[in-house]
């Protein structure tokens, strides 16, 4: 994970490139970031009640993502570490947001846990977005695949699992640097590419993990999709073409409420209509944390102001 001298240092020597943020709850910035929330009318209803969120939904919604990555801390203090986290934001083919791990995650407890080896020496996690060549991209940079296949020794992991999409593959058996072909059928990924649960705990936690299960349930009557000793079918059919995007309002997890096709950074009228929308989801936002959730109403990044009944939002002028 991540420690606080490493954060001070990124955000010292970087350019000022990374920006890190506390949140108490990830629940009030996602429902702050829907577009759609009828914030008024729920609020002067329910004054102290919050809604599902994200609502029930009988579709995944990060088919999106190609890789849940994990990023070694040492990799981010390699020189090609920061050049290429630039190379994909730039390209739109990184996720609207990320996780940091935390700076104790290697020493949490005793090490015997499921938690994998790569997932406790990672500073954050990146959804990334574009296709099998821009996964191959950043797997050629990482030291623990550059060179390696699964003929000559086991895989460490490298995927998030949480977040991760449900036709997700690992890399190639073969070659570790490639992602798996959109281009191979079920069969033939299965095949020739490593399993979504080898990518996430790596060859020997997986086989332990395997083992547990087998002796816990050798009949095999628990069956939870992807998980370690799923039996079932997969289907990894991806019906669009992977291309750059732009986030412009993310929301819980690697999805977006509006997705751009461009940089959205030097259309200036785009920008105003952007900023207008901001204003009025910041006073549906002010409803949430002043009168649902007071304690959290300190250090907020706008200025507010309350005149009798009237609620004020300033945010900086956008200039052409």
């Amino acid at each position: 994970g991540l420690s606080e001298e490493d954060v001070a240092k990124l955000q010292k020597d970087d350019g000022g490139i990374f920006a890190f943020s506390l949140s108490a709850d990830w629940y009030p910035a996602s429902l702050f970031s829907s577009p759609s929330f009828p914030w008024p009318a729920h609020m002067n209803k329910y004054p102290t009640e919050l809604p599902d969120f994200p609502t029930p939904a009988t579709y995944p919604e990060n088919y999106v993502v190609d890789w849940t990555a994990l990023v070694p801390v040492e990799w981010l203090y390699l020189d090609r570490g920061i050049p290429t986290l630039l190379a994909l934001v730039k390209g739109g083919l990184g996720g609207p947001s990320t996780y940091v791990l935390g700076g104790q995650l290697a020493v949490s407890d005793d090490g015997l846990t499921s938690v994998p080896d790569f997932q406790r020496k990672a500073g954050f996690m990146l959804f990334l977005t574009g296709g099998e060549s821009v996964e191959s991209f950043l797997r050629g940079t990482f030291e623990e695949y550059i060179g390696g296949n699964s003929s000559t020794k086991a895989f460490p992991g490298g995927s998030e699992y949480l977040h991760i999409s449900p036709i997700a593959y690992g890399p190639l058996i073969d070659d570790w640097t490639k992602a798996c072909p959109d281009s191979l059928s079920d069969f033939e990924k299965a095949k020739k590419c490593l399993s979504l649960q080898e990518s996430v705990w790596g060859t020997e936690q997986l086989a332990k993990l395997e083992e547990v299960k087998e002796k816990a349930d050798p009949e095999h009557l628990f069956q939870c999709f992807d998980c370690v000793g799923f039996k079932g079918i997969r289907r990894s059919h991806r019906p669009w073409k992977p291309k750059p995007m732009f986030c412009l309002k993310p929301s819980y997890a690697s999805t977006c409420y509006k997705w751009l096709d461009h940089d959205p950074a030097g259309d200036v009228n785009f920008m105003k209509k952007a900023r207008s929308e901001l204003l009025e989801a910041l006073k549906h936002h002010y409803h949430l944390k002043h009168l649902v959730m007071p304690e959290m109403a300190k250090d907020a990044p706008y200025k507010v102001k309350v005149q009798a009944t009237k609620l004020k939002v300033t945010l900086p002028v956008l200039s052409s």
